[in-house]
């Protein structure tokens, strides 16, 4: 019997059939601001795309999302013409522009192994698929 595919199979009722809204995960620690990340992170997905298992890893990510705001609202504050003029003032920015870069690639690897951004999405399989479909070069376009 072949395969059928997602689409077929969603026309015909037999797809996957999305929790209600209240079996959702919820975060089991964190501040508010935390928590709506989480929510925010999880409802953007079908609700059958986390599973238990990725609640800490969740937890992890809503706690570098907010990591990284505070960070940027200092660094906004630090980089004021008056900040920059005072004592340590140049130092201070340059140990919270290093501090937001260490966070970015947190918040990218996290993001990356929640398979939430497109890089996290491809497989190798995908991009070999994707190469195989365009003979023509690009400068021949």
């Amino acid at each position: 019997m072949p395969r059928r595919s997602a689409a077929d199979l969603e026309a015909r009722g037999l797809g996957t059939i999305p929790r209600p809204p209240s079996a959702r995960l919820e975060p089991s620690r964190g501040s508010a601001d935390e928590q709506t990340v989480f929510r925010e992170t999880v409802n953007s997905k079908p609700a059958d795309y986390f599973g238990v298992a990725d609640v800490p890893m969740l937890e992890a990510f809503s706690s570098a999302v907010i990591a990284s705001r505070v960070i940027a609202a200092q660094l906004a504050a630090a980089s004021t013409p008056q900040a920059l003029a005072a004592k340590r003032g140049m130092a201070q920015f340059e140990w919270l522009v290093t501090m937001q870069q260490r966070q970015g690639r947190h918040l990218a690897l996290l993001a990356t192994k929640l398979r939430l951004c497109p890089q996290g999405r491809l497989t190798t399989r995908d991009a070999a698929n994707a190469s195989k479909g365009s003979k023509q070069k690009p400068w021949d376009e």
